[in-house]
């Protein structure tokens, strides 16, 4: 398995569809791995870097930036709000300043993408 940093495989980021892609910014994995430092325990990637056609098949944005290596959605093990809050804070003590905070599904947006309005926002 080869690894991006100490915590975080290729595998965990690479496009789901089979395609191979794995464009994730370095930044942004720079960013993941002190914040999985700051968290103190595995961040699980729920989606990472996505081809056009599986972003289309899963239903995401034209502009996603996912489809730029900009983006990962995250969680935690036993992902209850009091977790998630922590693992949000740990993401802006890492730096991020776009945070998707996405609550029915329990998972975090985190990007690096300057084209984008550097932002939190919540969705159900």
């Amino acid at each position: 398995m080869t690894k991006i940093t100490n915590n975080l495989s290729r595998a965990e980021v690479t496009c789901r569809c089979g395609c191979g892609l794995c464009n994730l910014n370095h930044y942004l994995a720079e960013i993941f791995q002190q914040c999985r430092s700051f968290f103190g325990e595995p961040i699980i990637v729920t989606s990472g870097c996505r081809c056009p056609k599986h972003n289309q098949k899963i239903g995401g944005s034209p502009t996603s930036s996912h489809l730029k290596g900009q983006a990962l959605d995250i969680t935690c093990q036993n992902p209850t709000w009091k977790r998630m809050l922590k693992l949000a804070y740990c993401t802006g003590r890492s730096g991020i300043m776009r945070l998707g905070i996405h609550s029915k599904h329990k998972f975090l947006h985190i990007a690096f993408d300057p084209d984008k309005p550097q932002e939190v926002f919540f969705e159900d």
